[in-house]
This record gives structure tokens, C-alpha cells and sequence, in this order.
């Protein structure tokens, strides 16, 4: 018999393993880490963990306009709390507040990008046209 587990930390699953016996599996997670049993593979980037559960990630529901003017405020609202952003000159924060603000300085267009373990990598591109 083949076993087959996730590997999670808190909601993020970080990982996958297959062995010959649950005793195996195991013995290679890592600390602060768990593990449940699935039938069958698990793509991560579908799923989070939620009290022991495999979950199925959502989108993000992101509200703000994607054209923009040089020199505005950009908002954008509905960031859930403790997302990771990735902004656009490669600087990360986690947001705690729910808005991503930002100054449009120059003409082209800014990508930020959206990590967050319970939905689904989201990437938002904003234009500021001349």
C-alpha cells in the first residue's frame, strides 16, 4: 500500500509526499508543520487548509478602476488581511487594513501581484495612459 500526504503550516500547504507507510511521511515533515492523508495528488495552488481540510481556494474580489490618470491616487479596495502584495518596483508588504494605495507618478502601466494562502494568485495591471 502507497501512502500519500499533505504537508501544510497553518492554512498554506507547503508541500506533498508519497511513501510506503504513514510512519514514513512522517518522519519528513518538518517542524511546526502537519500532515493529512488524501487518496490522491494535490495541486497547492487549488487548495488551502482549513481546521484539517483540504479547501478549495477562491478569487479574490479586488474593486478598482484599471485606467488610470498620471498623478491620481490608485485604491484598491477588499484586499483581505494578511495578503501579500507585490508591488510593482518589486517591494512586498502584507496588508493588515484592506487598501492597497498608490500614487501614479509616471505614464505605463503598474503590476501588483496578490498572494494570499485561501484564494488564488491574482495579478492586477493598472494603465496610466499619455
Amino acid at each position: 500500500m502507497s501512502y500519500h500526504a499533505v504537508i501544510y503550516d497553518g492554512s498554506q500547504i507547503v508541500g506533498y509526499l508519497g511513501g510506503a507507510s504513514e510512519e514514513g511521511i512522517r518522519a519528513n515533515v518538518g517542524p511546526g508543520q502537519d500532515y493529512i492523508l488524501v487518496d490522491d495528488v494535490v495541486n497547492p495552488d487549488e487548495f488551502y487548509m482549513l481546521k484539517r481540510k483540504l479547501t478549495p481556494k477562491s478569487q479574490f474580489e479586488l474593486h478598482y478602476k484599471d485606467t488610470q490618470e498620471v498623478g491620481s491616487l490608485l485604491t484598491i479596495a477588499h484586499v483581505p488581511e494578511g495578503t501579500r502584495v507585490i508591488w510593482p518596483d518589486g517591494e512586498e508588504t502584507v496588508e493588515t487594513d484592506g487598501i492597497v494605495e498608490c500614487e501614479l507618478a509616471y505614464v505605463g502601466e503598474y503590476l501588483f501581484e496578490f498572494r494570499h494562502a485561501k484564494f488564488f494568485t491574482t495579478k492586477v495591471t493598472i494603465h496610466v495612459p499619455a
